[in-house]
């Protein structure tokens, strides 16, 4: 159970559109016919991934564990994993409060 729960804790996904822009080509079909064969043919539309997509899944590549897929954590010098380092979802808001006489206080 606790194999599941620390699986679940870092499997968030920081690039959800793609997946949704993946999702509506796949989506769409296209009818055609084959040049060679003349049949008709139907197939999706094709969609070349974005530059920052390649970035950003060549990155994910180095920091994360191919056998288990999970982010890679500090060690010391004898290979042991150090606790508390791994990956961590930060979301920090900055509030911004405005009077009427145009006084602001973040």
């Amino acid at each position: 159970m606790t194999e599941q729960k620390t699986k679940d804790k870092f499997d968030f996904d920081f690039m959800p559109y793609w997946k949704k822009e993946e999702q509506c080509y796949q989506e769409t079909k296209v009818e055609g016919k084959d040049t060679y064969t003349h049949k008709k043919v139907s197939t999706t539309w094709p969609r070349d991934k974005p530059q920052n997509q390649i970035k950003y899944e060549s990155c994910l590549q180095k920091v994360k564990d191919p056998d288990t897929g999970k982010f890679y954590e500090q060690r010391d010098s004898n290979g042991n994993i150090i606790k508390g380092t791994g990956p961590k979802h930060l979301v920090k808001t900055i509030v911004r409060i405005r009077t009427n006489d145009n006084k602001e206080w973040l």
